[in-house]
């Protein structure tokens, strides 16, 4: 059995699981009659579909998706499904949500998201919209509706807006995702400044509506050679224990090869409190090569986990439709403690680590992925040198609540 503790605030959180690595994604596997949804010949669907948008609900998939017609507007519509695979479109696909007559979103319709909100006991859409197709005049909006076919804005539209010029969200926001957890909405959003740099920020709610801006955005930036050249497209879920991110990027070499994007990929990032997140060493999740080959996708990713199944969904954007594809969910489960942390045990001492007590240990990066396995008889000094600069997390076997983080500096 492993053990991973996450401290927050005054309490710990033990994370027991038997996977390696654990709390992580696990890479998806494309289901092999995609796409599972494709165009139709409808008007409105003549310039193509994206952002597929799930949630499940009394046994049954119900998605939100956008969709484009030749005078170049947006429109977004509705399909529902039993096994996420076979799908009926509401009303023969006619949209259920048009363009305004005027104002803020009454030229393009684009990247829905939706959730059920328990207290007004409604469905919640945030959308992207702008007056004339420019990047300038866009903002991300909320519609309400009791049935999904029927659908209200919201008064106090627009809600979330893009940032100064010069901020990293200046040019446009767009790809609202919203889940609730720990007693507030979390809405994680594509931000593109005015170099067309795209990255992922984050907002917060005390009800889904009034939203604020996270003061350390942006949360997910290029990093890693797969995202060099931006990372966009999240979706967030909330587990239970975690928040969890999975999200687009695409390198920055494959563009300058050809000058086109020839590969896309799936990242994650998890959360235990909201602000501090942390990338799945893993990733990529999926890719565009991973069989069968998708056209321009994946893209604007909507995942959704399914308990009876063990397993998350995933659906996905491409050129010829949406592409499906599924993960096992890791093993595990959380106990939420009081901290048990005997500062006498873990005492670091330059490059080494004094154990004061005999038994098993085990050193975990902050991912959950397991460093090294430590057995004592006695006291002694473990050396730590080996490892690279960066925050650890030490665990007990024996107790299995005690455990301490630790820095290494280099």
């Amino acid at each position: 059995m492993l053990y991973l503790s996450i401290m927050i605030g005054r309490k710990v959180f033990l994370i027991v699981g038997t996977l390696n690595p654990f709390l992580l994604g696990q890479h998806f596997i494309k289901h092999s009659g995609n796409p599972v949804f494709a165009p139709i010949n409808i008007i409105y669907e003549q310039r193509g579909i994206g952002s597929p948008a799930v949630i499940l609900r009394n046994d049954t998939f119900h998605m939100l998706y956008a969709s484009g017609s030749p005078d170049r507007k947006g429109y977004i519509s509705y399909a529902f499904s039993t096994d996420g695979i076979n799908w009926t479109r509401y009303n023969n696909g006619i949209p259920v949500f048009f363009p305004n007559t005027a104002g803020w979103d009454s030229f393009f319709l684009d990247t829905p998201e939706f959730l059920y909100h328990d207290s007004l006991k409604k469905f919640v859409m945030y959308y992207f919209g702008d007056t004339d197709g420019s990047p300038e005049s866009s903002a991300i909006g909320i519609a309400i509706s009791d049935d999904l076919k029927t659908w209200t804005r919201y008064s106090g539209n627009p809600v979330l807006g893009p940032g100064a010029r010069n901020e990293w969200d200046g040019l446009f926001v767009e790809s609202p995702s919203v889940a609730y957890a720990w007693g507030q909405y979390w809405m994680v959003y594509t931000g593109v400044d005015t170099l067309w740099r795209t990255r992922i920020g984050l907002a917060v709610s005390p009800d889904g509506f009034q939203w604020t801006k996270f003061p350390g955005n942006p949360i997910i930036k290029p990093e890693h050679p797969w995202e060099s050249l931006g990372t966009a497209t999240p979706t967030i879920l909330f587990d239970g224990n975690s928040l969890k991110i999975w999200y687009c990027g695409a390198s920055i070499s494959d563009f300058l090869s050809d000058n086109q994007i020839d590969t896309l990929y799936v990242g994650l990032a998890y959360s235990f409190d909201g602000t501090t997140w942390l990338k799945d060493s893993s990733a990529p999740l999926l890719s565009t090569y991973d069989p069968p080959v998708d056209q321009r996708g994946p893209w604007a990713p909507d995942v959704v986990y399914v308990p009876d199944s063990g397993k998350y969904y995933m659906w996905y954007e491409t050129a010829t439709g949406f592409g499906f594809a599924t993960a096992k969910a890791p093993v595990s489960h959380t106990l939420e403690i009081e901290p048990i942390i005997d500062s006498s045990v873990f005492i670091i001492q330059g490059h080494y680590l004094w154990i004061s007590t005999s038994g098993r240990f085990y050193i975990f990066d902050v991912s959950g992925r397991l460093i090294e396995e430590i057995r004592t008889s006695k006291p002694q000094f473990v050396n730590l040198s080996h490892l690279s600069a960066g925050v650890y997390l030490m665990c007990n076997e024996a107790e299995g609540k005690l455990c301490r983080r630790f820095f290494v500096d280099k």
